[in-house]
């Protein structure tokens, strides 16, 4: 019982991890992008 409740809550854990590393990508790979795509326009200016 205990290591069927661990195994639970580390999958939730995990869930909740992979939730918000989604999250995480999706507001950070645009502003990444734009940043880059920034410096290059002042760089090629």
């Amino acid at each position: 019982m205990r290591g069927g409740l661990d195994r639970h809550s580390l999958r939730r854990v995990i869930d909740v991890r992979g939730a918000w590393v989604l999250l995480g990508a999706a507001v950070v790979l645009p502003l990444v992008s734009a940043t880059v795509l920034a410096l290059r326009a002042r760089a090629s200016r």
